[in-house]
């Protein structure tokens, strides 16, 4: 009976671990309340699954970073050369992600230094273009050109 029990016990931490390997902590970015600096929170993230990109947007969006009706069209690696260093992440928005008649520049910097930052993180990447429905990121602050990106600092 005893053998059994043991080997039951092994089992159940055997099959709690076994979802851990595809798991991984990230780091989500947002501003403080005062929105004069970036605070974090530490996240768990399936690195298998294909709702990665909507659980990023889901703690983005709880931490009103982003607004509520917010959706990623499409997200994409692009690279400038073969080396895996130079790659650019590119995420078009199915809208429009920032209240831009409710921000001005210097929270408009902190919400895409959110974006940014957190995205960088899950994606090891220096370099992210932004674009809405295909189109390139513009506010009365930023006006982003062809082939232009934000540098993850």
């Amino acid at each position: 009976m005893k053998k059994i029990l043991a080997g039951t016990y092994l089992i159940l931490i055997l099959i709690s671990f076994s979802g851990c390997a595809n798991q991984s902590k990230t780091k989500i970015y947002y501003p403080d309340e005062k929105q004069e600096k970036l605070i974090t929170r530490d996240i768990n993230l399936d690195l298998k699954s294909d709702d990665k990109n909507k659980k990023i947007l889901d703690e983005l969006k709880k931490n009103k970073v982003i607004k509520s009706d917010t959706e990623i069209k499409s997200i994409n690696l692009e690279s400038e050369s073969d080396q895996d260093k130079n790659k650019i992440l590119c995420i078009d928005f199915k809208n429009e992600f920032i209240n831009l008649n409710e921000v001005g520049s210097e929270s408009e910097d902190l919400i895409l230094k959110s974006i940014l930052k957190t995205f960088a993180e899950v994606y090891d990447v220096k370099k992210i273009r932004i674009t809405v429905n295909g189109e390139n990121y513009e506010s009365g602050h930023i006006e982003m050109e062809d082939g232009d990106y934000f540098d993850v600092e």
